[in-house]
């Protein structure tokens, strides 16, 4: 089973890491803001989904921000996906977001579902066995 986990991470960077350099070859010879290194982005974001997409969100919204307040700023130019610092950065958000989705909070969640289930399980009733405690006073 730990060996099934390591390959899975492992595919998992693995297809991410891809995902980028196809997508930054792609946006060498595409203008900015079209193209198919833009679509190489949206497979990105359905390997990371669910979180892919509220990263989207608030990167998008970061954007709007910066480039209404700082229109000049480096960092208003940065958040722009039409280039390719703007493009890896929104790529290393979204692998981070869908690695500690997949990998540490599901594993994590599932290990407390089936926690809880083992405890109700072993006592149907939902009370602890007082017996003990009873006779000890």
């Amino acid at each position: 089973m730990k060996s099934l986990g390591i390959v899975l991470r492992l595919g998992y960077l693995l297809v991410g890491a891809s995902l980028l350099v196809a997508a930054l070859m792609l946006l060498r010879d595409s203008p900015p803001l079209e193209g198919p290194a833009h679509i190489l982005l949206y497979g990105m974001i359905a390997v990371s989904f669910p979180a892919g997409l509220a990263v989207v969100y608030f990167w998008a919204y970061a954007a709007i921000l910066c480039q209404s307040a700082l229109p000049n700023s480096a960092i208003g130019a940065i958040l722009g996906a039409g280039t390719a610092a703007g493009l890896t950065a929104l790529w290393l958000l979204l692998l981070l977001a869908g690695y500690l989705q997949w990998f540490v909070a599901i594993p994590a969640a599932i290990g407390w579902i089936r926690a809880r289930s083992s405890a109700h399980s072993a006592d149907p009733a939902g009370q602890a066995d007082t017996s003990d405690s009873s006779r000890q006073a």
